[in-house]
């Protein structure tokens, strides 16, 4: 009997680590576990990370000691079952499942790494669920008063209901003054900065990703009633948006960043997504395969799992320019991209040095008040999205069109966060009367 742990595919992201059991000709059972590791830090040979490649932010010592421990579980467990004859086809899976804590335990870890490993989410989303549990978990330490992170650990997941919810929501908005107070409930499970002030989209958005884990939690079930039954989450509110006109975008395209290859070479980037009006979880991943015949071509991260749509968009002479600037680059990258946080810093930076500065009205996420500011100070890699997709609707004033090509469904809600109804449609619309 033997038991492997691997990884698939050569992928530059995080990704998850398979076992499989072998015994003879008869057993042969492959399953996915919920441990994420980096591809470039994995050690074929040893079945283990390897520290020295590993970013900080990953637990490679935790994950190690995970992947030995269930090795021996496994181990264990098959030999004795192997003796009683109690060996399936989905003995692995079963397995699995008991070593994660789904059947018979239900506490809330166990249930969400369960989750975690059964579907199918991009590395972003992934990251995004992990915010969640472990806001989650120093909730539940907070609401005892204890600070043994192995209580929030076992913590029931049948203990959830709408009040217990409702408290939930009270920490996310005040984590960042409790966190003054009590730091060592945030220690425990921490982030990679401490709590800011969240605003309410925000704490709808970790809301909607717990509510579908409850969701799930009651379709398996391991939940009888689901918590959220008698808890709304409220709608979320957008200003209008904001976005850069097409004379701002050149200027920005034009202007001279000599001085600065690293700022070069990040305007390349957003003026590139500009033209594209792609997301920045999908702008990571292009490589120079993705462009074809002139045009770029992908399958948007965020829809993949439910609606795999191949977006095309026919690449604009700026964007070509820009491609074939890299494209003798011993990487297989289409664009320089570096990590979102600084790419975002940059944005604004290049923005500033541009003299784009003009002040615009938007609305504040955590007052919902309106404020006043420069656009170079809220300028993103979203707001490279939204202009791509606000010029274009005032070209055309075809909001099917325009969604066809930045990857959201027909009629989609959301899109009218990138769009708006400028002066200059409102004239024409009247003008329409005479």
């Amino acid at each position: 009997m033997t038991i492997n742990f691997f990884i698939k595919g050569k992928s530059t992201k995080l990704s998850k680590v398979y076992v499989r059991l072998r015994d003879g000709r008869t057993v042969d059972q492959t399953s996915r576990t919920n441990f994420l590791v980096l591809p470039g830090a994995w050690n074929n040979k040893l079945e283990i990370l390897n520290a020295c490649k590993c970013p900080e932010e990953l637990d490679w010592a935790r994950i190690n000691d995970a992947i030995t421990s269930l090795r021996k579980f496994l181990t264990r467990k098959y030999i004795t079952e192997t003796l009683n004859g109690r060996v399936s086809p989905r003995w692995l899976n079963d397995s699995l499942d008991q070593y994660f804590g789904i059947g018979g335990n239900y506490s809330f870890n166990s249930a969400f790494d369960k989750f975690l490993r059964v579907h199918e989410l991009s590395e972003s989303r992934i990251k995004q669920y992990e915010v969640l549990r472990r806001l989650v978990l120093r909730f539940l330490m907070w609401k005892k008063g204890k600070t043994d992170d192995e209580y929030a650990r076992v913590a029931d997941l049948r203990a959830f209901n709408s009040s217990l919810l409702t408290d939930l929501w009270e920490f996310t908005e005040k984590e960042h003054l409790i966190y003054k107070e009590r730091p060592e409930f945030f220690q425990a499970f921490p982030d990679k900065r401490e709590p800011r002030p969240r605003g309410k989209n925000t704490i709808n958005n970790l809301f909607k990703k717990l509510r579908t884990f409850f969701h799930w939690c009651s379709k398996v079930g391991l939940l009888e009633k689901n918590p959220f039954d008698n808890f709304k989450v409220g709608a979320d509110l957008y200003g209008t948006p904001v976005y850069l006109t097409l004379e701002e975008l050149r200027t920005i395209s034009e202007a001279d960043l000599s001085d600065s290859p690293r700022l070069a070479r990040q305007r390349d980037v957003f003026v590139f997504q500009c033209c594209v009006g792609c997301r920045v979880g999908d702008l990571t991943n292009f490589k120079k395969s993705n462009v074809i015949d002139g045009a770029l071509q992908y399958i948007p991260h965020k829809t993949i799992s439910k609606n795999p749509k191949t977006i095309v968009i026919p690449l604009n002479d700026t964007a070509k320019t820009i491609a074939e600037r890299y494209t003798s680059s011993p990487s297989d990258k289409l664009l320089p991209f570096i990590s979102t946080q600084k790419y975002n810093e940059a944005i604004k930076e290049i923005c500033e040095r541009a003299g784009i500065d003009r002040t615009v009205t938007v609305l504040d996420p955590l007052t919902r008040s309106e404020r006043k500011v420069r656009i170079c100070d809220i300028a993103s890699s979203h707001m490279a999205r939204r202009t791509f997709a606000g010029n274009l609707y005032k070209k055309v004033k075809d909001a099917d069109l325009v969604s066809a090509l930045t990857g959201h469904s027909d009629g989609s809600r959301s899109f009218s966060r990138y769009r708006s109804i400028d002066e200059d449609i409102k004239k024409e619309l009247v003008e329409l009367l005479v």
